[in-house]
């Protein structure tokens, strides 16, 4: 599983029609795209379909291409009303026509309307695939740019339909093509780092495997010194690049809080053994809520953790302060799941996260792996910032 909150029942869909014909969907849960596919009888026509989830209306898009209706699974249930009527009816005039272009189009999905009246709000979502990530989402129109921009709320993204026709440009890359220097979510330098000449060799951890220029040295050294983080035992490396598991993270969030006693035979998840290292921070993190799992009383101490996971867990373990931050200044704020918008807005607003730069764009990148040198980072930010 992607993300600790997924539920153990996935919400249902129901299908009402007026007239003859049938609307047949693909299988899903929250957040993924559902194809609902039009199966008229012989005379008929389709007049109209909507969808509903607890009283909000759930947008449709038409792939022009398919004629098949998509949607974004919300977190609840729908229901999709269709109306058939008899052929024969004048055909209403054309609208202007929404073109999409997409470029690796094997690493997400888009969803728009085929057409638009002009003068009207034009929505859509842009989903990218595990191993993909957004890298640009534009609009025009006759030769000039659209206002094209995410409204993190709704989470679609929105344009204004001119009296002509327009196009949608979408670029997906592979996590492949993300460059190695500096790493995600770090600037070149740690910030308030002394580089003056007077400290030209930098900070010097002790670990052969951070530099003492690494831009995520003084981190590392903040961590030892904490005692929020070690290296590994029995070796001098603090393991900076490797991925993080949900086990690092919660056996350094125990030993921040001073690995308060906890019953093993009291909340264990049921895929942690008392004798693993970890058994008392994952049982502490059970019992805190900090992690709530993913179902079945499953911890998953050895999948890495994502970046909206961790912003997550850090935002519980700060009591779920709520926040206004405008997630809007990162193009792909929208693959953030619902489960952890609160959470990132939060990281956001305090500094926990400043965006990941990536061929010249600053990006959330929600669903990137953290490392343990970024682990540091964010720890050592909230330390100076009073938050942790």
């Amino acid at each position: 599983p992607d993300d600790p909150d997924t539920p153990a029942a996935q919400p249902k869909i129901y299908i009402t029609s007026q007239g003859e014909g049938l609307i047949l969907y693909s299988d899903g849960g929250p957040g993924d795209i559902i194809y609902l596919t039009v199966a008229k009888a012989d005379g008929w026509k389709l007049e109209s379909i909507t969808a509903t989830s607890e009283g909000t209306d759930v947008p449709l898009y038409l792939d022009p291409i398919t004629k098949d209706y998509l949607m974004a699974m919300p977190d609840a249930d729908v229901t999709v009303h269709a109306v058939f009527r008899r052929a024969g009816a004048e055909e209403p005039a054309e609208s202007p026509s929404i073109r999409v272009e997409v470029e690796g189009s094997e690493g997400g999905y888009v969803t728009m309307p085929a057409s638009a009246e002009p003068n009207t709000t034009v929505s859509g979502t842009i989903l990218a695939k595990d191993g993909w990530w957004l890298y640009s989402a534009t609009a025009e129109a006759g030769g000039r740019d659209l206002p094209f921009s995410l409204d993190v709320d709704e989470g679609v993204w929105k344009f204004a339909m001119p009296d002509e026709d327009g196009t949608i440009k979408v670029v997906f890359m592979p996590d492949t093509d993300e460059p190695d220097e500096p790493e995600p979510d770090e600037p070149a330098e740690i910030p308030g780092a002394d580089t003056s000449e007077d400290d030209e060799d930098g900070t010097d951890t002790g670990f052969s495997d951070v530099k003492a220029d690494d831009w995520f040295a003084d981190a590392v050294a903040w961590a030892v010194e904490a005692d929020a983080m070690k290296g590994y035992e029995g070796s001098d490396k603090f393991g900076p690049n490797d991925k993080l598991s949900r086990a690092m993270m919660a056996q350094t969030l125990w030993g921040l809080a001073g690995k308060p006693a906890v019953s093993l035979g009291d909340g264990l998840p049921s895929d942690v053994a008392a004798a693993d290292w970890y058994a008392s921070s994952a049982a502490w993190s059970f019992q805190t809520g900090i992690f709530s799992g993913y179902g079945d009383n499953m911890f998953g101490p050895n999948d890495f953790i994502t970046r909206e996971q961790a912003a997550t867990v850090l935002w519980r373990r700060a009591g779920k302060p709520a926040s206004s931050q405008n997630l809007n200044i990162f193009p792909d704020a929208g693959m953030t799941s619902s489960y952890a918008v609160d959470a990132m807005r939060w990281a956001v607003e305090n500094g926990v996260f400043t965006g990941s730069e990536q061929n010249g764009q600053k990006l959330l990148d929600p669903t990137g792996i953290c490392t343990r040198a970024q682990l540091a980072t964010i720890l050592m930010r909230m330390d100076e910032a009073g938050t942790l």
